[in-house]
């Protein structure tokens, strides 16, 4: 293994354009995989930040002329051991925009 890790560097020190494009090129795939992984972290795999994500509730508008397109939503889930009260006292939004 030391052998082989003495060739690669003798080998790129004879090339250095091909040295600076590898080093470029790994710099800019690393790069990319860090700022993808960080958007995704941020946006599916972290809990959204609510106190209680079982008041959220999903806002979506339906196209009367076009109404096929629009996923199917059971409706309204209600929480039976939760008393009713004002709707508007700890509503949360999620908006679901199209």
């Amino acid at each position: 293994m030391l052998q082989d890790i003495r060739y690669a560097i003798r080998v790129l020190v004879k090339s250095p354009a091909f040295a600076a494009v590898a080093v470029l090129s790994l710099a800019l795939g690393i790069g990319a995989n860090t700022a993808i992984f960080s958007l995704l972290n941020a946006l599916l795999l972290r809990p959204i930040p609510v106190q209680d994500p079982a008041d959220l509730l999903s806002v979506f508008t339906t196209d009367q002329r076009n109404p096929g397109n629009l996923p199917q939503h059971p409706g309204p889930a209600r929480n039976p051991h939760r008393p009713a009260g004002r709707a508007a006292d700890r509503m949360r939004l999620m908006v679901d925009l199209c």
